[in-house]
């Protein structure tokens, strides 16, 4: 278990050396790598820490969609980033006989197909690498989303080549 937090503390420090964003949904993705930023400097401080910080995250993301500060697909994006991240400090003393494994690992072997395009079977026995990369790359991802939102309308009416109002 330290050695997967470690790896989620390496990828998000990483992911912290991307430019410093004002968007609310790019200060949702710099609050979470922040936190971990914090967490490898300090330790990770174990499963309570890690959780309150991702109880934390989760509750910032509900309020800055309740107040429509960030669209439903990058909530929704942003909120799977946080259940691999619970899902994956999972210790055995929350499961001490392993009820959830086949449940926990497919849930998070589907986001790495989904993110890296790898399919579940060639993951199997792979390790936490390729956890990691795969959420580092949905949080370059969402940030890239949040980068181009504003060119979305332009890209539209380029597709449907009028100039006019495109239809969402």
């Amino acid at each position: 278990m330290t050695k997967k937090m470690a790896c989620i503390l390496l990828l998000l420090a990483w992911a912290w050396l991307l430019p410093a964003q004002v968007s609310p949904g790019k200060n949702l993705l710099d609050g979470l790598v922040a936190q971990f930023q914090q967490m490898k400097k300090q330790g990770s401080g174990g499963y309570e820490v890690m959780d309150k910080a991702i109880q934390d995250l989760m509750a910032a993301a509900k309020n800055a969609r309740v107040q429509k500060k960030i669209e439903l697909p990058f909530f929704r994006r942003y909120t799977r980033i946080l259940q691999i991240i619970k899902l994956a400090i999972v210790t055995n003393e929350y499961d001490r006989e392993g009820i959830l494994n086949s449940l926990v690992q497919g849930e998070i072997d589907r986001f790495v197909a989904d993110v890296s395009g790898v399919s579940d079977s060639a993951l199997s026995g792979r390790g936490i690498g390729p956890v990691v990369e795969a959420l580092s790359e949905e949080i370059i991802n969402l940030y890239m989303t949040l980068e181009c939102q504003g060119k979305k309308e332009e890209l539209r009416k380029q597709l449907n080549g009028s100039g006019g109002a495109a239809k969402k």
